[in-house]
């Protein structure tokens, strides 16, 4: 046997790894640092407390029809650490013309409304320069488990809220 067989023995271990403590990270493994964000400004990618009320409940085919969006996927992803929103595009000049609006950027209200989930600030570009059949995936974080299979989740669309769909 010479060395070098023996650096591809380790190498393939010392790879997975690094992938699994990356997942981890990403996945939400480690404890976050104290925020930082001055009062009353919402942190980015975090569990944001808000209140239920106020948004107009919406059909899947409402969606569709009036703002040319359809939801493909809403399923808990990465070991539990992250939320995937899929989004088809069906009408891009109708899903265009709703996203230009940034208050229309998709939240995801678990259960009854006291934990509202937000994606990281720079996935707003998804939305940017959309085409008929064009699908949108949005992952969120879900911090602090707030969602998990078989709950019932809402996007939310600004004043919008899509009836509740059962996450997988």
């Amino acid at each position: 046997m010479n060395l070098l067989d023996v650096g591809v023995k380790y190498t393939r271990p010392v790879n997975g790894l690094l992938v699994l403590a990356l997942v981890i990270v990403i996945a939400g493994g480690c404890t976050p640092a104290p925020s930082a964000t001055p009062a009353g400004v919402p942190a980015p990618a975090t569990v944001v407390e808000a209140a239920s009320g106020g948004a107009t409940s919406i059909t899947a085919t409402t969606l569709e029809e009036e703002y040319g969006i359809h939801i493909n996927l809403l399923a808990v992803t990465a070991a539990g650490g992250m939320v995937d929103l899929r989004m088809k595009i069906v009408d891009a000049a109708k899903a265009t013309e709703f996203f230009s609006t940034p208050a229309n950027f998709p939240v995801l209200r678990v259960g009854d409304g006291a934990v509202m989930l937000e994606a990281p600030e720079d996935s707003r570009q998804a939305v940017l320069n959309l085409h008929d059949g064009s699908l949108v995936v949005l992952l969120y974080p879900n911090t602090q488990g707030a969602v998990t299979p078989g709950d019932a989740v809402t996007v939310v669309f600004g004043d919008l809220a899509l009836e509740p769909i059962e996450s997988m």
